[in-house]
C-alpha cells in the first residue's frame, strides 16, 4: 500500500501554535516511522527540506523502509525547487507545477495520514474526494480540533492516535 504523508512544513511554528513540545512531536513521529518502515508499505511525500514529510522520509530510509515516492514539480518555473530534497526518493512523480502537487499526492497514494492540519494538508484532504485515496487518518494528538462535519461529509476521515493508525494499517 502507498501511504501519503501530509503535515506541517514549518514544524517550529506548528508546535508553537499547538503548544506542543517539538522534541516530543518528533520523537512520536520517529517511533511511528520505525514501525512503518518494517511494514510492507511505501510512502508518498512532498520532500520540503526539514518538513514533517521530509523528516519521516529520512527516518523511513534510515530504518530501511520499502520505497519513498516523491512528488516534485520538476517543470515549475514560477516558484522553483530550492527548498526541496531532490535526492531522498526511490521513485519520482513529476507533478509539473506546484499547482498539481496535491492532486499527484492524492492520485499516487492509497491512504493519507495527516500529522497536523495546515493549509496545504487541508487542500490535500479536500481533493481526496475526487482522487484515489480511500482513507484519511488525521493524527488526533496533533490537531486543535476536528474539521467541520460539512467539510468532510463525503470523505472517509478518521481521527486516530498514532498507535490506532498502526493497528489499522500495519496488519
Amino acid at each position: 500500500m502507498k501511504i501519503g504523508i501530509s503535515g506541517p512544513v514549518n514544524i517550529d511554528k506548528f508546535c508553537k501554535i499547538l503548544n506542543l513540545d517539538k522534541d516530543k512531536y518528533l520523537e512520536k513521529i520517529k517511533e511511528f516511522v520505525s514501525d512503518l518502515a518494517k511494514s510492507d508499505n511505501e510512502i508518498v511525500i512532498v520532500p520540503h527540506k526539514n518538513s514533517t514529510a521530509h523528516i519521516i522520509a529520512q527516518e523511513y530510509k534510515k530504518n530501511n523502509g520499502k520505497k519513498i515516492i516523491s512528488i516534485i514539480p520538476k517543470e515549475d518555473d514560477e516558484f522553483g525547487l530550492s527548498w526541496m530534497d531532490l535526492d531522498i526518493h526511490d521513485e519520482l512523480v513529476n507533478s509539473k507545477t506546484w499547482r498539481n502537487v496535491p492532486e499527484e499526492l492524492d492520485t499516487t497514494s492509497d491512504i493519507l495520514i495527516a500529522f497536523g492540519l495546515g493549509a496545504g494538508t487541508l487542500v490535500e484532504i479536500g481533493q481526496t474526494k475526487w482522487f484515489k485515496v480511500d482513507k484519511i487518518y488525521i493524527v488526533k494528538d496533533f490537531i486543535s480540533q476536528k474539521l467541520p462535519s460539512e467539510s468532510v461529509r463525503d470523505l472517509n476521515v478518521k481521527y486516530l492516535s498514532l498507535d490506532e493508525i498502526k493497528k489499522n494499517i500495519f496488519k
